[in-house]
């Protein structure tokens, strides 16, 4: 079997919807998750295994937001704010809550404050910022499975548009370290040269950093929303979707640092918000995991609910005259593969789902029906875990990823238009 030429997987379950569909949205902050949670099961995607993860600032700093869909510039992901996430639901004045564990003035970084100041020479300004506050930074180690590593993300400020060009300028970067990167600013003790910030407006040579003086109304208006009393989210203005993205190699150890900071003051928020599953690498062989199941609970399966399509998929553009292989583990599964859901028979009994999938030359889709059984038990949702083990990644490197759905008794009656 050649391990080498292979493409990405996708992996998608798709099944009928029992009831109606959901059409009334709105834009909801959850903060409270861990940090796990936050990074790998919001803002990873694709051929990404992330470690080490720290964090620096207030609880409520971190949130997840979902519910953008037609009222922001994208529908989910995580958000890091100088103040409190959940703002941005636009919360009755009476329910704002203070922000627990920010840094203040008791905040430090030296790397932050010099992109903050590099803005007015990129811009003809004369403005300068005295410190940076408030800081919200998570931290990582991260393997990838291709040559690239990239994520989109979005910038929004409430010092829009007053505050342009003074020295409340707030600040955010992306600061990529690892083997191949020699940077002008810091990075930890084991990666040594330094590390790059990967943030920024697009085609500037040299990289303007994104802030409200570099990006608004009358600098770029390109890339701007102007939001001012807006009432579905909160923020006096916001960019368009921006894309971070930086070379890196096959199955190294890198380290990324997310950091946002008030400039000279403490008040008003900035955000940056990292848009779900986009940190990914467009690796050599990567497995895209998703679901669209259509029912009030994301990721789940019903019994007695029709079936379910379950897709592997390599791409086209990769060369396939070639056979290839996936390993799949269920291990950690509270459902039983072959019980409580798996491959319809004509008979009435299930199949378990395969414990590897093999791709034949000049194939690159194998499906297989999916059904979960009706066993009249009232368990309550039930997990089905997968660990994906991709033998071709980095060379014969391998790659581990993991799909998870729930298996549940009948769907609960739920809202359609808010009714």
């Amino acid at each position: 079997m050649n391990r080498i030429q292979f493409g990405a997987i996708a992996l998608i379950l798709s099944t009928a919807i029992c009831g109606p569909s959901i059409t009334h949205a709105q834009l909801e902050v959850e903060t409270g998750l861990t940090l796990e949670e936050y990074v790998n099961d919001i803002l990873l995607g694709n051929g990404i295994q992330a470690f080490n993860i720290t964090y620096q600032g207030g609880d409520n700093q971190l949130g997840y937001l979902t519910g953008g869909d037609d009222v922001f510039s994208i529908s989910s992901g995580l958000i890091l704010s100088c103040d409190v996430a959940e703002n941005l639901e636009c919360p009755d004045p009476d329910e704002l809550v203070a922000c627990d564990g920010c840094l203040g003035n008791g905040f430090s970084d030296p790397d932050l404050l010099d992109i903050a100041n590099s803005v007015p020479d990129l811009i003809g300004g004369s403005f300068s910022v005295g410190s940076v506050n408030d800081g919200c930074v998570l931290e990582f180690d991260f393997i990838a499975a291709g040559d690239t590593v990239s994520f989109d993300y979005v910038f929004g400020s409430d010092e829009y548009e007053l505050y342009i060009n003074t020295q409340y300028n707030d600040v955010f970067a992306f600061f990529l370290s690892g083997p191949g990167i020699t940077g002008p600013y810091d990075s930890p003790a084991g990666f040594p040269d330094g590390s790059v910030n990967i943030a920024g407006v697009p085609n500037t040579d040299p990289n303007l950093p994104i802030t409200i003086s570099s990006v608004n109304s009358g600098t770029n208006p390109e890339y701007y929303v102007d939001n001012q009393g807006g009432t579905d989210v909160c923020i006096n203005g916001y960019t368009v979707p921006f894309t971070a993205s930086y070379p890196v190699e096959c199955g190294e150890t890198y380290h990324i640092k997310l950091a946002i900071a008030d400039g000279t003051d403490t008040v008003l928020e900035s955000i940056v918000v990292l848009e779900e599953g986009s940190f990914e690498s467009n690796a050599v062989v990567q497995i895209d995991l998703s679901i669209d199941v259509g029912g009030p609970e994301a990721n789940t399966i019903y019994e007695d609910c029709g079936t379910a399509t379950l897709s592997f998929e390599r791409p086209v553009e990769t060369i396939l005259d070639i056979q290839e292989m996936v390993y799949i583990n269920y291990g950690n599964s509270v459902a039983t593969n072959g019980v409580d859901y798996g491959q319809p028979q004509p008979d009435g009994t299930l199949l378990p789902l395969p414990d590897s999938v093999v791709f034949a030359p000049y194939v690159s889709i194998v499906e297989f029906e999916l059904t979960a059984a009706l066993d009249g038990v009232i368990e309550g949702p039930e997990l089905v875990e997968m660990e994906i083990e991709n033998v071709a990644a980095c060379n014969g490197g391998g790659l581990t990823t993991y799909f998870s759905f729930y298996v549940a008794e009948e769907p609960p009656p739920f809202e359609v238009n808010g009714y």
